[in-house]
């Protein structure tokens, strides 16, 4: 018995944790220097993908896929080391080779959210430059209620 509880504290331990909107919004803007205009945009997706849980893991898609993390980060992105490339259809685009972060999908679930935070840049650079626009990123009530928090 004491064995068993042992191991559920060893296991809690590596969980993730729900943060603070505001606490967030400070370690985005201070440890990861986050440009100030964004970051009631990322929290708000934080909000919308995690409800501000570093251990939410979304349901499963029809394509087998997954959301990870704080910021919902997808299995297409995330890895098991294996493959760095995967092929996705954009509309109006067309098939694109994307490039996924160098973290494994469950990395993206304990309280340590400087590889979450990696890889939204890493996707986020890479539409920007592909597209010119990072804010297609965020479904619209994401995008839509970042823009009034930011008023």
């Amino acid at each position: 018995m004491v064995l068993w509880f042992a191991l559920l504290v060893l296991l809690g331990a590596a969980g993730g944790i729900v943060i603070n909107n505001c606490d967030l919004a400070k370690e985005l803007k201070e440890t990861y220097k986050f440009p100030v205009e964004q970051i009631s945009t990322w929290v708000c997706i934080a909000q919308y993908q995690s409800n501000l849980d570093t251990s939410t893991k979304g349901r499963l898609y029809i394509d087998t896929s997954r959301d990870f993390g704080l910021w919902g980060i997808n299995t297409k992105r995330c890895n098991s080391g294996y493959d760095k490339f995967f092929l996705t259809f954009q509309p109006h685009i067309g098939f694109v080779l994307m490039g996924k972060c160098n973290v494994t999908c469950d990395k993206l679930l304990d309280d340590n959210i400087s590889d979450d935070v990696e890889c939204i840049k890493k996707i986020y650079a890479e539409n920007m430059e592909r597209t010119g626009d990072g804010d297609h990123l965020n479904p619209p009530r994401v995008r839509n209620n970042a823009r009034s928090v930011g008023r």
